[in-house]
C-alpha cells in the first residue's frame, strides 16, 4: 500500500513537469503596454505588472511556440528547475535548457497557471540582449497567447488579451493555419512576387525571411547580403548569412501589396519562413486562433512604440 502511494506521488510529480497548455482564469481585460528598450528599437516587448513577480518585461513573440524564462529571472524568483537538459533548436544552432514550473501570475487582467517554461540564458543563446535599463524576464510564447483572442495595436502600443468564449467573431481578411497542421504557432500566406508562401506569423522577427524557396526570387532585385542571429548558440558560426531582395509585389494574401524587402536563407526547404515586423508593424492585428482567422487594419500613421528607460521604475539588474 505504501509503495503504491509513493509510486503515485512520484508519478504525479513527474506529470507536473509535462508540458501542456497553460491554465487561464479569465478576468477583466487590461491592455498591456508594448515598448522598445534602448538596444532593440525594432522589436516589441511588453511590460507586465504582477502580484507574484512585480513589474517585469517580456519579449512578445508569436514565433516562439513555448514560453521561455531567462535563467536570471528564475534564480531571482527562487523558482525550481528540472535538471533534465533539453536542446533548443534555432537559427543559430542548438542550446541547452532546463524547465521550470512558473507560479501563477497575472497577465492583462487574467491569472495564468501551470506554465512550464523553457529556461536558458537569453543573452547568450538568442538575439534578445540584456538592455542597460532592466532585465528581460523571458519570452511570451504561443502556448500562452493561444489561450486568448489577441489584439496587437502598434499605434496605441498595446497588447490586449480577451476571453475567446466571450468575444464576437471577427470580420476576417486573413486566413491562418497551424504550423504543420497541429503546431502551436500560426502561419499565413504572403504574396512574394506573385507566388504565395505560408510563413509563421512572427512578432519576434524584425525581418521577413523566406526559407529555401529561391526559385520564387529568381526575377527579383538582388540587394546586399547580411547575417542574422536567432535562438541557439554556435561558437564557430553564431550568425547565419542571408541574401536580401527587393520585392515590388509583396503583401499578405487578402491585403494590398506594396514594395518590400525579403531575406532568403538557403537550406531546410520544408521549414516555414518568418513573417516579421517589417510587414506586421504596418497593421493593427487581431487574432482568433480557434477559428483560424485574423483581422488586419492599416496603421497609416505608422507604429508609435515608446522607449522604456531607467525612469520606468523596473527592477534593478
Amino acid at each position: 500500500m505504501r509503495c503504491g502511494l509513493i509510486f503515485s506521488l512520484l508519478l504525479c510529480s513527474a506529470c507536473a513537469w509535462h508540458r501542456g497548455p497553460a491554465t487561464v482564469e479569465y478576468g477583466a481585460t487590461q491592455p498591456i503596454p508594448i515598448v522598445h528598450p534602448s538596444r532593440d528599437v525594432k522589436r516589441w516587448y511588453v511590460v507586465v505588472q504582477t502580484e507574484s513577480f512585480g513589474k517585469q518585461v517580456f519579449f512578445l513573440d508569436t514565433g516562439y511556440a513555448i514560453t521561455t524564462c531567462d535563467d536570471s529571472f528564475v534564480q531571482q524568483q527562487n523558482i525550481a528547475t528540472r535538471k533534465l537538459l533539453r536542446k533548443v533548436r534555432g537559427i543559430s544552432g542548438k542550446a541547452k535548457a532546463t524547465k521550470a514550473i512558473v507560479p501563477s501570475f497575472q497577465l492583462g487582467g487574467h491569472t495564468i497557471e501551470k506554465v512550464v517554461c523553457t529556461v536558458r540564458d537569453l543573452h547568450s543563446t538568442s538575439s534578445i540582449k540584456d538592455p542597460r535599463e532592466f532585465p528581460v524576464a523571458g519570452v511570451l510564447g504561443m502556448d500562452i497567447l493561444r489561450q486568448f483572442r489577441v489584439r496587437i495595436d502598434p499605434v496605441e502600443a498595446t497588447l490586449t488579451l480577451r476571453n475567446p468564449d466571450e468575444s464576437e467573431r471577427l470580420q476576417p481578411n486573413i486566413r491562418l493555419r497551424r504550423e504543420y497542421g497541429f503546431g502551436l504557432r500560426a502561419t499565413t500566406q504572403l504574396q512574394v512576387g506573385g507566388f504565395p508562401s505560408w510563413l509563421i506569423v512572427d512578432t519576434g522577427a524584425s525581418i521577413t525571411l523566406l526559407n529555401g524557396k529561391k526559385r520564387r526570387l529568381r526575377n527579383q532585385e538582388k540587394l546586399s547580403s547580411t547575417k542574422i542571429k536567432g535562438s541557439g548558440t554556435s561558437k564557430k558560426k553564431p550568425s547565419k548569412p542571408v541574401q536580401r531582395y527587393r520585392i515590388p509585389n509583396l503583401g499578405i494574401v487578402g491585403l494590398p501589396a506594396t514594395d518590400g524587402i525579403i531575406y532568403h536563407r538557403t537550406g531546410k526547404p520544408f521549414t516555414p519562413g518568418l513573417l516579421g515586423l517589417n510587414i506586421l508593424a504596418d497593421w493593427i492585428q487581431e487574432y482568433d486562433w480557434d477559428h483560424k482567422e485574423a483581422q488586419f487594419t492599416p496603421t497609416p500613421e505608422g507604429p508609435k512604440i515608446p522607449r522604456y528607460t531607467k525612469s520606468s521604475s523596473l527592477p534593478a539588474k
